[in-house]
């Protein structure tokens, strides 16, 4: 697969951040549950993580281990 092909499956990407604003290099994603899979894994690890898509809208964020966006994930999140 080429480098093009690659980024064309990169629907969603996830940033990491530390209490000051830095932030490592994102992780692509080529589907929403791969990154909110990401997102729950890191939000215990990370001071802030958030997930984009290909536009570079924030779908989802989680501030000092909780889900602050959007409002009802964390629920949802529960229920399965």
């Amino acid at each position: 697969m080429d480098e093009k092909s690659s980024q064309q499956n990169e629907i969603y990407r996830g940033y990491c951040f530390l209490e000051d604003g830095e932030y490592c290099p994102p992780i692509p994603f080529a589907n929403l549950a791969q990154a909110i899979h990401y997102l729950n894994l890191q939000r215990l690890l990370q001071y802030r993580v958030i997930i984009v898509d290909d536009s570079d809208c924030i779908i989802a964020e989680a501030i000092e281990g909780t889900i602050t966006f959007p409002n009802n994930m964390e629920e949802q999140l529960h229920e399965h």
